[in-house]
């Protein structure tokens, strides 16, 4: 039997491990992170970070089920529909355009990479095992089908299929177990905002982590993560499964469409919906509804220019691990 001398063990190798290893390493927490992977794949699931998480990178300076175990329960929404997604060549690059293609049988999203493309469109007869891998002839014929025509796929990076399950771990928190990222909560793509929410939940979790390690941290302070963010998750469901309706092509959505064109016509309204969308409103109930306190309680401090005894600073550069992101 193998011994590990550590203080802080993280099962899973992805953004919310990674992230929150890095937060306890800068605490001084020694950190290990086993994944199950013997090495890197070969393709990324997600590559979109928002404003907010990559503000919360930007702070740290430059880059350097586990659940099951736990009897934590994960309840939601089963997946209604299914979708390919495959990394792939272009046999003609001008076979497709960057963006949403709509054809006779549906439409292909395509996202331009550097030597290859995105694409992604609706499965039609997806496996009873969804876990079956996806083949090459598989997405070519949905592409194919979607578009009305034949669009020669070469050379696949990454092949996969996703649902719009939307499934959130009802505490973040037992014992000793703490959930992060898609462990603590799964949602339809829409928005690509997947990787930025394990970040910020990462970073939550990091510093009360550490202090809770160090055993200097107040009563409560780990229960905190649990609070602030299971919140911030049942927003990220909320958001991405209203996304996800609005992709529907009924004309029964139309008039809601017109509405939220309008709304976002104005600039008010629009700050509004990117804020929400990308979740720079995030907001923790810090009792900032009573009269007289800061509007920027509950709130990620914006990263002020202040001038110090020792001449001007960016508040981050002054940030200790004491701090409440």
């Amino acid at each position: 039997m193998t011994t590990l001398d550590t203080d802080v063990l993280i099962t899973g190798a992805g953004p919310a491990g990674l992230t929150l290893a890095g937060e306890l390493r800068l605490a001084g927490i020694r950190t290990t992170v086993v994944e199950r992977h013997p090495a890197r794949p070969g393709h990324n699931r997600g590559f979109t970070l928002n404003a907010r998480s990559l503000d919360l990178l930007a702070r740290r300076g430059p880059a350097g089920p586990v659940r099951k175990l736990a009897g934590i329960a994960f309840p939601g929404t089963a997946a209604t529909a299914y979708q390919l997604l495959g990394d792939v060549v272009l046999a003609d690059p001008g076979a497709l355009s960057v963006g949403v293609n709509t054809g006779p049988g549906g439409s292909v999203l395509v996202i331009r990479r550097p030597g290859y493309v995105r694409v992604v469109t609706e499965d039609p007869a997806p496996p009873a095992d969804r876990d079956v891998p996806v083949t090459l002839g598989e997405l070519q014929a949905a592409v194919d089908a979607a578009v009305g025509r034949h669009v020669e796929l070469r050379d696949p990076l990454w092949l996969s299929r996703f649902g719009d399950a939307a499934r959130q771990a009802a505490r973040y928190r037992a014992g000793r177990v703490l959930l992060a990222g898609d462990a603590a909560h799964v949602h339809p793509p829409a928005g690509a905002i997947g990787v930025s929410a394990a970040v910020d939940d990462a970073v939550n979790l990091g510093w009360k982590l550490a202090a809770a390690v160090r055993g200097t941290a107040p009563a409560g302070l780990l229960d905190s993560y649990h609070a602030e963010r299971h919140a911030a998750g049942a927003a990220l469901l909320a958001n991405t499964m209203a996304q996800a309706l609005l992709s529907g092509t009924g004309p029964e959505l139309d008039p809601l469409k017109d509405l939220l064109a309008r709304l976002a016509a104005r600039p008010d309204a629009n700050r509004a919906l990117a804020e929400t969308l990308t979740f720079l409103d995030t907001a923790y109930d810090m009792h900032a509804a009573e009269p007289g306190v800061h509007p920027w309680l509950g709130r990620l401090v914006p990263d002020l220019r202040l001038n110090t005894r020792d001449g001007a600073a960016r508040l981050s550069g002054l940030q200790t691990m004491n701090r409440r992101p």
